[in-house]
């Protein structure tokens, strides 16, 4: 179900639209996604609470792979969280959001998380390694079946698997940071969506 799709973020929009593509139907409880030409990131954590900025793409099935390149600048405060993510099998009503996420914060810690669609409502599923992060890096997570494998700059980091609580919904991307961190620091400078 669905193309290939790839955006480079060529508008400045808030929300993230390009055409429609993006949705976010949850703004009463999450916060949306901000684009500037080449360049997309959150806009959570005036609450401090966890308002993750998200947007999913509609039309996909629930096998895809994807891949974001990295933008990281500097100046991220010490021990302060920042993650950036990408989403499988998402959706969102008023009110609810699920799906799985995979997260990458910024000192390079990975994790498994699944939205159970409240608000702050999630499961850590687990945690799975650490690497190196620099701008222009390519983060990448496949899912297929009840397993997703997860890349960094094509070399497998971890597979999760036992993914049997959601067998449908759309990819997309997060952002997530606490009120002293600072949200256009560390994003996607493209989004790559192939349908498996």
């Amino acid at each position: 179900m669905g193309t290939p799709f790839t955006t480079m973020f060529s508008a400045a929009e808030d929300p993230i639209s390009e055409y429609g593509r993006w949705v976010n139907n949850a703004l009463d409880f999450w916060t949306p996604v901000q684009t500037i030409v080449g360049r997309a990131y959150g806009t959570n954590g005036a609450k401090d609470t966890y308002d993750d900025s998200f947007a999913h793409l509609q039309g996909y099935g629930p096998n895809v792979q994807i891949i974001g390149i990295i933008h990281r600048a500097g100046g991220i405060p010490a021990g302060e969280t920042h993650e950036i993510e990408l989403l499988h099998r998402f959706s969102s009503l008023t009110g609810r959001a699920r799906g799985y996420e995979f997260n990458l914060n910024y000192l390079g810690s990975m994790q498994a998380v699944r939205w159970n669609g409240a608000p702050g409502d999630f499961t850590v599923l687990s945690g799975g390694g650490s690497v190196s992060i620099a701008s222009g890096d390519e983060y990448k997570v496949r899912i297929s079946g009840t397993a997703a494998s997860v890349y960094y700059n094509n070399n497998l980091i971890y597979t999760q698997t036992g993914l049997t609580d959601y067998s449908d919904g759309n990819p997309g991307i997060g952002f997530f940071k606490r009120v002293a961190g600072t949200n256009d620091v560390f994003g996607f400078s493209s989004i790559t969506v192939t349908p498996l």
